[in-house]
């Protein structure tokens, strides 16, 4: 018991700890579009909070509002159940993407800091669009037909963000982007396993981001999937994370000759590693309640990879 709420406190102190000296950083320029996506990501995505936390100071403020952009449009399927107005709520993003890069950013906190970031950094406007495109292309299917199409879904809606990053730190090397590439298919890939039990309480309105060529394989059917899986979910987990894994592998190995500012962009690999570790010790049961839980030693590992400069 001292062992865990030790832990607790350590997690705690080191993300209000992290928080707080971002703020500090920013202070004398705080403006509420800014304040609006540092919280909007550390409400909705935890652990890229985090990794974002302790990127170069240089790109932080940027990085938080390409994040923000990514977290409004990825909970549209959250959020909303009724496709058509999923539909509509992403046709805005689209729009203010083309609004923002016209120099006329629609009334939005995200919309207005993406606009401020493209004065300081060269960003694309493909990579952004790319985040929407992506998002509505899914919502009207049922699942992905194979692993190749869920690698390339997390291309579009999860690399694309480690693209903007590196173009807002001034990276531009072919060998990073086929790292971040990597990362971001391997990000991806984990994003729909962790899925599976939030989706799972939502019968009526659920759609399973897994391979169907891998459910019909394993005879894995939309209700033992309800019912909480079954072995043949456990078969189909194991060669999704197994592709992960191969996604991660490849990115670490391109890591050795990453700058400062890349190997900080790409801390969420540590994450990515520590829920396929967990995955593994489940029997890739998605369902155990363990995988639920968040990492509270995550700041810790964040810190310690920092300051060895290793993943």
């Amino acid at each position: 018991m001292f062992l865990k709420n030790s832990r607790n406190v350590l997690s705690l102190t080191c993300s209000q700890n992290f928080t707080k000296r971002f703020r500090r950083s920013k202070s004398k320029s705080t403006s509420f579009p800014a304040d609006y996506c540092v919280d909007l990501v550390r409400q909705n995505d935890h652990e890229n909070f985090l990794c974002t936390l302790l990127v170069s100071e240089s790109i932080r403020t940027t990085a938080f509002a390409v994040r923000a952009f990514n977290t409004e449009v990825a909970r549209v399927s959250d959020v909303v159940s009724n496709t058509n107005i999923a539909q509509m709520r992403l046709k805005f993003w689209e729009e203010a993407v083309e609004k923002i890069f016209s120099n006329n950013p629609p009334e939005h906190p995200v919309a207005k800091e993406i606009y401020r970031a493209l004065n300081k950094h060269k960003l694309s406007k493909l990579y952004f669009s790319r985040l929407v495109t992506s998002r509505r292309n899914q919502i009207l299917k049922n699942g992905f037909p194979n692993l190749e199409s869920m690698e390339q879904y997390s291309e579009n809606s999860v690399s694309s963000v480690f693209y903007l990053l590196l173009q807002a730190a001034g990276v531009q090397d072919m060998n990073v982007d086929h790292a971040v590439s990597h990362l971001g298919k391997a990000q991806g890939i984990t994003n729909s396993l962790r899925a599976l039990p939030h989706l799972a309480k939502n019968p009526e309105t659920a759609t399973f981001p897994l391979p169907i060529d891998l459910l019909l394989k394993h005879n894995v059917s939309t209700e033992a999937i309800l019912r909480g899986g079954n072995d043949g979910l456990k078969e189909v987990a194991y060669e999704v994370a197994s592709r992960a894994k191969l996604h991660v592998d490849k990115a670490k190995s391109l890591s050795s000759k990453f700058s400062r500012d890349t190997f900080l962009i790409c801390l969420p690999i540590v994450p990515v590693m520590g829920f396929l570790t967990r995955l593994q010790k489940a029997n890739f049961n998605v369902f155990d309640p363990s995988l639920s839980l968040r990492d509270n030693f995550l700041p810790v590992k964040l810190f310690w990879a920092k300051f060895r400069s290793s993943y």
